[in-house]
């Protein structure tokens, strides 16, 4: 199993609760080899995420992608992946979502029930 490529914070910033001031480069850099080491495909996955001309993440709001009428409604995150890979023919992807609370949920499992109520941030890949 790979590590995270999050910053590791320091524990004076874990004993006051905040983010870290600093993103260690080397430290993520020595990840991203582990990564790849470990799982040769992950090599064209953060070629293409990494690369000036790839495809980018974007935090985008569900309102772009689910309609309001389905507000409110337990929905399988694999109909939500649908509807967000065929919005306008862009092929997007979407990996997770925010909820109001803050709680990031990345990859669910495509059975996982999620009710939005519109003001949640979708994680999405594609191009610009």
């Amino acid at each position: 199993e790979t590590a995270s490529l999050a910053a590791m914070p320091d524990p004076e910033s874990i004993a006051a609760n905040k983010p870290p001031d600093f993103v260690n480069a080397n430290t993520m850099v020595a990840r991203f080899i582990a990564q790849v080491l470990a799982n040769p495909h992950m090599d064209q996955l953060w070629s293409e995420l990494l690369s000036s001309d790839g495809s980018e993440i974007y935090i985008r709001s569900v309102s772009m992608y689910i309609h309001k009428d389905k507000f409110n409604t337990p929905t399988e995150f694999w109909t939500i992946q649908a509807a967000v890979f065929a919005r306008e023919g862009k092929g997007e992807i979407c990996l997770g979502y925010k909820s109001m609370s803050g709680e990031t949920v990345l990859s669910p499992d495509y059975n996982h029930s999620v009710s939005f109520e519109g003001e949640e941030k979708l994680i999405i890949v594609g191009y610009s």
